[in-house]
C-alpha cells in the first residue's frame, strides 16, 4: 500500500500532466489556427474557449448544464451558419442545408444530458395539440407546393429549415421544466437582444467597422443601379448599397437583413417590456429594462 506522500505526489504528478497536455493541445490549435481565415478560426477561438472553461465548469456543479441553456438561447437570433448545400441564385426562403449555432448547441447540450444520466436519460416529449395540428397544416402546404414547384430544391430547403425550427421549440418547451431553467432561457434571449442592438448602433455609429468578415460577411455590393436604370439584384442582402457611385451601409446586426434586425427589435422591445412589468427577478427586471432602452435607441 503507497503511504500518503506518495500517492501525494502521484497525484500531483497526474495533475501536471493533464496540465501539460492540455496546453500542448491549445498551442497547437492556436499554431493550426493563427494562418487561418474567416470560419476556421471562429472553430479555433471556439475550442479554446471552450477547453480553457473546463476546469472551471466541472469544479461548479451544475454550471456546465446552465451554461449551455444561456448560451443556445443568446444565439438564438445570431445568424452564425453553414450551408454544406446551397445555391446562389435564391431570392428569399432558405438558401440551402444549413449547419447553425443553434444546431450544434442544441447537440452538445443533448449529449451532455445522455452522458450525465449514464443510461438513465428519459425525456417525455409533449405538444400541444392545437401547436402540432397548426404546424402539421403548415408543412402539408409546404410539401405539396414543393411538388408542384419548378424549382422543388428550393422548397426542399424551406421544409428543412422549418423543421429544424420546430424541433427547437419542441425542445426548449419540453427542456425548460423549472422556473430556474426559465430565468436562464430569459437571460439568454436578453443577452442576444443586446448584443443585437448594440452591434447595431455600432454599425451605424462607426460604418464599416462591425461587418463582421470573420462571420463569414462577404466585401460585396448589394445594390447597383447601372446608367439605363436597370437595378442589379443579388441573391443576398448585405446591407451594403451602392446608389449613384455613394455607397450607404444599413445596420444589419448580426442578422442577414436590415429589415429582419427591425422586425427583430421590435418584438424583443415587447417581449423586455412584458418582463419588465411582470418579472419578479430583481436581475430580470433590471435588464428587460435596459435591453429595452437600447433595443428602442438602435430601431428609431
Amino acid at each position: 500500500m503507497r503511504s500518503p506522500a506518495v500517492a501525494m505526489a502521484a497525484s500531483s504528478a497526474g495533475k501536471a500532466l493533464a496540465v501539460l497536455t492540455i496546453g500542448f493541445v491549445l498551442a497547437l490549435l492556436l499554431a493550426f489556427g493563427a494562418g487561418g481565415e474567416g470560419k476556421l478560426m471562429i472553430v479555433v477561438v471556439a475550442l479554446l474557449s471552450g477547453i480553457s472553461a473546463v476546469p472551471i465548469i466541472l469544479y461548479f456543479d451544475g454550471l456546465a448544464e446552465t451554461g449551455l441553456l444561456l448560451a443556445f438561447t443568446a444565439t438564438l437570433s445570431i445568424s452564425l451558419k453553414v450551408h454544406p448545400i446551397f445555391r446562389i441564385d435564391h431570392m428569399g426562403g432558405a438558401a440551402g442545408v444549413r449547419i447553425s449555432i443553434t444546431d450544434i448547441l442544441l447537440g452538445v447540450l443533448m449529449l451532455f444530458l445522455i452522458a450525465r444520466a449514464r443510461g438513465t436519460f428519459r425525456f417525455k416529449l409533449h405538444i400541444p395539440t392545437s401547436i402540432l395540428v397548426a404546424f402539421s397544416a403548415y408543412l402539408l402546404f409546404c410539401v405539396v407546393s414543393t411538388m408542384a414547384s419548378d424549382d422543388p430544391a428550393l422548397g426542399v430547403f424551406q421544409i428543412l429549415a422549418a423543421l429544424q425550427t420546430f424541433a427547437v421549440f419542441v425542445f426548449l418547451s419540453n427542456y425548460i421544466d423549472t422556473p430556474f431553467k426559465l430565468q436562464v432561457a430569459v437571460a439568454g434571449l436578453l443577452l442576444g437582444a443586446f448584443a443585437q442592438s448594440a452591434v447595431a448602433l455600432g454599425q451605424y455609429k462607426f460604418p464599416g467597422r462591425f461587418e463582421f468578415k470573420m462571420l463569414g460577411a462577404q466585401e460585396q455590393e448589394e445594390l447597383k443601379v447601372s446608367s439605363s436604370g436597370d437595378i442589379d439584384l443579388p441573391t443576398v442582402d448585405l446591407g451594403q448599397t451602392t446608389i449613384g457611385g455613394e455607397v450607404v451601409t444599413r445596420p444589419m446586426g448580426m442578422l442577414i437583413h436590415s429589415n429582419l434586425l427591425g422586425a427583430f427589435l421590435a418584438v424583443q422591445i415587447v417581449i423586455a417590456a412584458a418582463l419588465f412589468l411582470s418579472s419578479s427577478s430583481t436581475i430580470l427586471v433590471l435588464g428587460s429594462a435596459g435591453v429595452a432602452a437600447v433595443s428602442g435607441v438602435a430601431l428609431v
